[in-house]
């Protein structure tokens, strides 16, 4: 039994938390958690305030816009009382051996991750519908709303938030990509799991910018990624030093993590990769026709053909 806002009384339903968790290893996730939509605790929001305040998000000035909705996710969707957090994992085989191909970062080697979880996330909603008495609300997100995805994710048991700032579990990494149904029923709840990093800090110590900061902390203003994928402003002198023969994103921090090295490989068809980079003859004979054809359906797009052969140095 469970209350529903919606209808203002206790109803019967089939739905479990058990259940729902089945219905996503069904759809291919290969992680599923529940946490309660609470608003985020003092200390997670104090931290997110201290980050836009100094300013670490760069240009990214979207993460300090509907602030109030990423700190109470009962803002954002009306209602809310849980959000069902779900992974997938594309930690492929690395067949990064050709030096002389440009770098593109692990998770945008394959179609464009956020049509293919949205559309699972949204069978799994007409699968739950049909375990409940009545019609429950709910919304579904992939990386492009204000839900502080990472948070909820640790509250639901997926994983810790690792020194490299990203979503850490001790069996598939870090090479996580993740997606979440906020409903408006009140669930069974999972535990957070213990941080697992311990003493170890190399990814720290690996970050070519030195973006990571003690405390699980990122700068981005000394992020490759964030110079490679997020902004359209000119890479400055100090980091266009360190990016190498990247064009599209870094790995490093991951790359060099144990949890990564054991971790289980991805199965799933849809995140395998479709390459592993491109050469810099290749790049420099590309057309915009060529390059929407071949990356079309793939993050790369989001920079533009232009950009990364300016990065590219061409």
């Amino acid at each position: 039994m469970f209350f529903h806002p919606a209808c203002g009384k206790i109803v019967v339903m089939a739905l479990t938390s058990a259940k729902i968790k089945e219905l996503a290893y069904e759809q291919g996730f290969v992680l599923a958690g529940i946490a309660s939509a609470a608003a985020v605790e003092d200390l997670a929001a104090d931290r997110l305030v201290e980050y836009i305040n100094g300013e670490q998000n760069a240009g990214m000035g979207y993460l300090a816009r509907n602030l109030e909705k990423r700190l109470d996710v009962t803002r954002l969707v009306d209602g809310a009382r849980s959000v069902i957090c779900c992974a997938v994992s594309y930690n492929n085989v690395n067949e990064d051996v050709n030096d002389e191909l440009l770098y593109i970062a692990r998770y945008a080697r394959f179609g464009d991750y956020h049509n293919s979880i949205k559309r699972r996330l949204r069978k799994m909603v007409e699968l739950i519908e049909q375990y409940c008495d009545s019609r429950p609300y709910t919304r579904v997100f992939v990386d492009t709303a204000p839900l502080l995805e990472k948070y909820y994710a640790v509250k639901a048991g997926l994983g810790w938030q690792g020194k490299n700032t990203l979503l850490l579990n001790k069996d598939y990494g870090s090479r996580l990509l993740l997606g979440e149904i906020v409903i408006d029923i009140e669930l069974e709840y999972d535990e957070p799991v213990e941080t697992g990093c311990g003493d170890c800090e190399l990814c720290i110590r690996e970050c070519p910018g030195g973006a990571l900061l003690d405390g699980g902390k990122l700068d981005c203003k000394k992020c490759i990624s964030y110079h490679t994928i997020e902004s359209k402003e000119l890479i400055p002198d100090d980091i266009a030093e360190q990016i190498g023969n990247r064009i599209f994103g870094c790995d490093s921090c991951q790359d060099i993590c144990p949890y990564n090295i054991n971790a289980k490989l991805n199965t799933d068809p849809e995140f395998m990769d479709r390459f592993v980079g491109i050469s810099k003859g290749e790049l420099a004979t590309m057309s915009e026709k060529e390059f929407v054809n071949r990356f079309g359906d793939t993050p790369i797009l989001r920079a533009g053909l232009a950009r990364l052969k300016m990065i590219a140095g061409i």
